[in-house]
């Protein structure tokens, strides 16, 4: 299967060409196994060829219903007897342990799997379907979800094009929680990040510190962008009452 079709400059970018091959071996047939081969080309580093192995397993087998129902020390068991693997894939629908336990929003079994090497960007049969790593992206903007269940989101969502392939403008991925990666960009290209503007106007790093009090989860909302950005004459930093931190706002 050739690589998802880019419509923005940003994921053109960092789109590798690639071609995705699986094969299924029948339940019971040759240990059950499903074969992948993956062709990638890079410009940089030319044509690369990754083959894999994954064990299919029916929707009943009991890691199935371990990971979707957070028994993290029941496959634990499993793991250790060699009767379940963190690369087994449910026959029906193709959804990895990982797939299932975030599917059940067992936040903590996902953690535990992550740890002993399950891949977040296997994706299930259905076009319909995302991967771990693309499904983790797609929640974290919801919000609503307590700090340490969002960093274990983060990992999961690590190296996913989500964001990219929705084709979202800098503003729609500020408020998407990707103000990080792109505070970090603009501070290193940017030499007056901290230096005050004329007039009283607020350095980006003074603005910045403004917002990080709690920056994982709030949002700034501009009601008037004068105001929040000039300083009184004592140059301390603003804190009018246009300028709310709110819970999970939205634009």
């Amino acid at each position: 299967m050739l690589g998802n079709k880019c419509d923005s400059l940003a994921c053109e970018e960092g789109q590798v060409p690639s071609i995705n091959v699986e094969y299924w071996f029948p339940l019971g047939f040759c240990w059950s196994q499903i074969v992948r081969l993956k062709l990638t080309y890079e410009t940089t580093v030319g044509p690369s060829l990754q083959l894999s192995t994954l064990r299919r397993v029916s929707d009943s087998t009991q890691c199935v219903s371990f990971a979707l129902n957070g028994n993290i020390h029941g496959l634990k068991a499993l793991f250790s007897q060699g009767l379940a693997s963190p690369r087994d894939v449910s026959s029906t629908n193709g959804y990895s342990l990982l797939r299932w336990a975030l599917y059940g929003q067992q936040y903590e079994m996902c953690k535990s799997l992550m740890t002993v090497g399950a891949d977040p960007t296997y994706r299930p049969i259905a076009q319909s379907d995302d991967c771990p790593s693309d499904e983790a992206g797609d929640i974290i903007p919801r919000g609503g979800l307590p700090p340490e269940v969002m960093e274990i989101l983060r990992i999961i969502s690590e190296g996913s094009d989500f964001i990219e392939h929705q084709n979202f403008s800098l503003l729609h991925r500020i408020v998407l929680d990707d103000i990080f990666s792109t505070l970090k960009s603009v501070a290193n290209a940017e030499s007056s990040f901290d230096s005050r503007m004329e007039s009283g106007l607020l350095s980006p790093f003074e603005a910045f510190q403004i917002a990080d009090s709690d920056l994982d989860s709030d949002l700034l909302v501009f009601e008037d962008a004068k105001e929040f950005l000039y300083s009184p004459t004592d140059f301390r930093s603003p804190y009018c009452p246009s300028v709310e931190l709110k819970k999970r706002a939205t634009l």
